[in-house]
């Protein structure tokens, strides 16, 4: 009788468990993410299939094609549906584009299965703006809202002091590569170092940034 009540109290508190971990997830999804089908305007295709096309697609076929083009798959069927959105949210502020065949280029990945990928994508508006547009996708649907930020650039005829360029202090510290690779592609920075300590690196941001040696004192 003992042995079977303590099973009847293991099974009821793994239920428990479950049930807990299923709501958190739940939650935490939820909270941060509100992905929904995407208005289709493009006449771009991915694997011969329009954006219509994929938002038609089964969770199951989706899958099918990850089975056959990897992580390329999410990717390349992430930057046609936020490219569209991009266009919806262009349309929506009034933006019009001096090229609208403009790229969405990936960013940081919330490697789960079907990831989370972060997009952005610079645009050229006939209003003489530069726009910098940024969003997410998981499968074929988006993330909403799509962010659109009007870029500032310095005036290279006037003469700045280092002190106002530098006024956020961006930092990067070198530290020896370890057996841990990064999972985040593509990398802001890309930093090679050799036994001398001679760094060469690729700023791809647009603010310029300061270098600091992981050193003591």
């Amino acid at each position: 009788m003992k042995t079977r009540l303590l099973i009847i109290i293991g099974i009821i508190a793994s239920l428990a468990a479950v049930i807990a971990t299923n709501q958190f997830a739940s939650r935490n999804t939820s909270s941060h993410f509100n992905y929904v089908d995407t208005k289709p305007v493009t006449q771009d295709t991915y694997l011969d299939k329009t954006v219509s096309q994929w938002q038609d697609e089964s969770f199951d076929s989706m899958m099918s094609y990850y089975d056959i083009h990897d992580d390329l798959f999410f990717e390349k069927l992430g930057a046609l549906v936020i490219k569209n959105e991009m266009l919806n949210e262009l349309n929506r502020q009034n933006i019009s584009a001096v090229n609208p065949d403009f790229k969405a280029y990936p960013g940081m990945v919330l490697t789960s299965l079907p990831p989370h990928i972060s997009f952005e994508a610079f645009v050229n508006g006939t209003d003489g703006n530069t726009y910098r547009l940024t969003g997410m996708t998981q499968l074929a649907k988006i993330d909403q809202p799509v962010h659109i930020t009007k870029l500032q650039f310095f005036d290279t005829g006037v003469q700045l002091s280092s002190e106002s360029i530098l006024s956020k202090n961006n930092t990067i510290i070198i530290r020896d590569q370890d057996i841990n690779e990064s999972r985040v592609v593509p990398h802001n920075f890309v930093i090679s170092g050799n036994k001398d300590i001679v760094v060469d690196f690729q700023n791809n941001n647009l603010m310029p940034i300061r270098i600091q040696g992981d050193a003591v004192g």
